[in-house]
């Protein structure tokens, strides 16, 4: 009797334990996804734990690291209005949608979520359910944008949602709980991030927007060498999704960085031909940018897994930026 009592608490303890923090063994960009809705269009994903690690919170900025996060130029104010700060944050993933963007970020163990209700009501928000909101006209006197009006709790999971208004927070939080589907489930989206997984920051574009962004426009001359360049290299072909990457080792030169280039296409047929054709592209004048493409990218590493093509790079932080998604690429174009 006594056994059986021991085992019940025992199990009864542990049952609880995950009531209150769900453990997550996926890599941070699969569980990243898992609480977006399936018709985000852009993700932006930051690895704060890693960047703490690597190079440190101060230089995320110079070293294009911080580029695809929304909380970082709200640093000095996150702990004093919403009660944690950047040094708290895991992981950050911000979504665009056709309606209204959010963001949400997964704090580190050491933060009670009963401090944080604690600062949230302190700093003027009032409690409905699991949404915080607060005045609309009190957002620019503490610092901060739409994007925290609403702000949603999920202590099981250690996660924060981000938004403008509640009808987006219940679409997120709906994702989180399991009563909607995910961007994770949907095949293109989970297989271009599986090739970007593990990198401190990340951009994940539906074909349209990554096609559209990536594109060699606007520059008569530019354009010319660009058909020019794909006449001899082989036709560019659509993609379903596409991202791109950043891995930073610290230090200088071509070492410091690693990028990479991914584009999950219709097929596996398709995919090979488009490796073939986009790793002819990687090389020789950049066109649309300055120089030649070797001034800031070296030693192409191009493999294809099913119908997903990942193109890594040796990267100078000192040279072009890629992380903000916008400018002429064409290896990464259609």
């Amino acid at each position: 009797m006594a056994a059986v009592v021991v085992i019940a608490a025992a199990l009864g303890l542990g049952w609880s334990s995950a009531r209150v923090v769900d453990a997550d063994a996926r890599p941070d960009l699969t569980a990243a996804l898992d609480t977006l809705p399936v018709d985000v269009r852009t993700v932006g994903f930051t690895d704060w734990a890693s960047i703490r690690t690597g190079v440190g919170v101060d230089e995320a900025t110079p070293r294009d690291l911080a580029t695809r996060s929304v909380i970082a130029e709200q640093a000095d104010v996150l702990d004093d209005v919403l009660g944690w700060s950047l040094s708290d944050v895991d992981w950050e993933v911000y979504a665009q949608t056709n309606q209204a963007d959010h963001a949400t970020v997964r704090l580190s163990r050491s933060v009670s979520f009963a401090d944080v209700r604690t600062k949230l009501r302190s700093s003027g928000y009032t409690q409905d359910g699991r949404l915080w909101t607060v005045p609309e006209d009190e957002l620019v006197g503490k610092g901060l944008t739409d994007l925290e009006a609403v702000v949603a709790l999920v202590p099981r999971k250690r996660l924060v949602v981000l938004t403008s208004a509640p009808a987006p927070a219940h679409k997120v939080l709906k994702v989180i709980d399991g009563d909607t589907g995910s961007l994770a489930g949907v095949r293109a989206a989970r297989d271009t991030a599986q090739a970007l997984a593990g990198h401190d920051t990340v951009l994940l574009q539906s074909g349209r927007d990554g096609c559209k962004d990536s594109a060699v426009a606007n520059d008569p001359d530019a354009e010319q060498q660009a058909r020019t360049a794909v006449q001899r290299a082989g036709s560019l072909r659509p993609y379903v999704f596409s991202g791109r990457a950043l891995r930073d080792e610290g230090g200088s030169g071509f070492g410091a960085q690693r990028v990479v280039f991914v584009m999950t296409f219709g097929s596996p047929a398709t995919a090979s031909d488009q490796a073939s054709v986009r790793e002819e592209l990687a090389s020789g004048p950049f066109i649309g940018r300055q120089g030649r493409i070797s001034e800031t990218l070296r030693d192409a590493d191009v493999r294809v897994e099913d119908s997903t093509v990942r193109m890594a790079f040796d990267h100078d932080p000192d040279t072009d930026v890629f992380m903000t998604g916008v400018g002429p690429v064409l290896f990464a174009s259609c």
